[in-house]
């Protein structure tokens, strides 16, 4: 089946709202604790939204019956069906590999100026992996405020 990026996608604009909260509670954090204890707390906030959300994915597959894979992490995913991002994802039962040209929570951080901020959220893609299972290896070639296109891309294999 393909998807077709929808940038009126409603999850993606409750991503885009909820990208927004993050920035600016993010911002406040740093701003009321300083850039390094603040950043700190920020990454250990989101470190453990993922990790939680993966535990959840893990689950509900362990519930169903079927294996950790990459493909049932996928598959089981805790966002709605949505076309919301527009990303080109490769994935099978040992190996993901994600390269995301439009994403509406860096929409949002572009927006608000607060692109570096922001991408202190994208630390959860790791978090909610290793959540999920063990063994992985987990490698961020390119994130949205390190190239002028705002590209982000992924890999994780699973060993």
């Amino acid at each position: 089946m393909m998807i077709v990026f929808n940038q009126n996608d409603p999850v993606g604009k409750m991503g885009e709202l909820l990208g927004k909260l993050f920035a600016f509670m993010a911002d406040e954090v740093i701003k009321s604790c300083g850039k390094e204890e603040g950043e700190k707390i920020v990454r250990n906030a989101v470190w453990r939204f993922g990790f939680h959300r993966g535990e959840k994915i893990k689950e509900k597959v362990l519930a169903s019956g079927k294996e950790l894979t990459l493909k049932n992490f996928e598959m089981f995913s805790d966002l709605p069906e949505n076309n919301a991002w527009d990303t080109n994802l490769v994935c099978t039962d040992t190996f993901l590999e994600e390269h995301t040209t439009y994403c509406p929570y860096s929409k949002a951080w572009r927006e608000l100026g607060l692109e570096d901020i922001g991408s202190l959220y994208c630390i959860q893609d790791e978090a909610m992996i290793r959540g999920y299972t063990s063994g992985i290896e987990f490698k961020r070639s390119k994130i949205f405020n390190d190239n002028k296109e705002g590209h982000c891309e992924m890999t994780i294999i699973k060993k």
